[in-house]
């Protein structure tokens, strides 16, 4: 038996009755979208330029960061140049006294002199022993005791 949709005519009746429903909450959506339009693009807008703004911020900082990086640079040499006056505060004396010597020989009109300055035997020595081993250490060893005696 052939039934025909026109003969229902409840579930036809709730099929438009959904149908009018689902376009009316489409309209409104629609309307909302386009009252929001407005909103939307303001925002998009103000992201814009505040994004702008964070890279201008951006470039500013890292201009500041390499200043800094280049400022602990500088600081870190002159700490460096003063704990080495520091480690060797005797070299500082000498050279000084040296030139207060010269000071003084001049003010007494005696022509400076050129001091040499004579490397510590021991340590070369020392530095020569410590490459040998063995038997060969101790011979060299005996020598260098023997040449100092006289």
């Amino acid at each position: 038996m052939a039934t025909f949709k026109f003969f229902n005519i409840g579930k036809a009746n709730e099929e438009i009755s959904r149908l009018e429903t689902e376009n009316a909450r489409i309209t409104a959506d629609a309307l909302t979208s386009t009252q929001n339009s407005a909103a939307v693009e303001e925002r998009a807008t103000q992201l814009s330029h505040d994004l702008a703004t964070a890279t201008q911020s951006i470039g500013s900082l890292s201009a500041q960061v390499t200043t800094l990086n280049q400022s602990v640079t500088d600081i870190t040499a002159d700490r460096d140049a003063l704990a080495a006056k520091l480690a060797n505060p005797s070299a500082q004396i000498v050279a000084l006294a040296a030139v207060k010597a010269g000071e003084v020989a001049a003010a007494q009109g005696i022509p400076p002199i050129a001091i040499a300055v004579v490397p510590d035997p021991t340590a070369v020595a020392k530095a020569s022993v410590t490459n040998l081993s063995g038997l060969e250490k101790a011979i060299a060893a005996h020598k260098l005791a023997t040449q100092k005696q006289p």
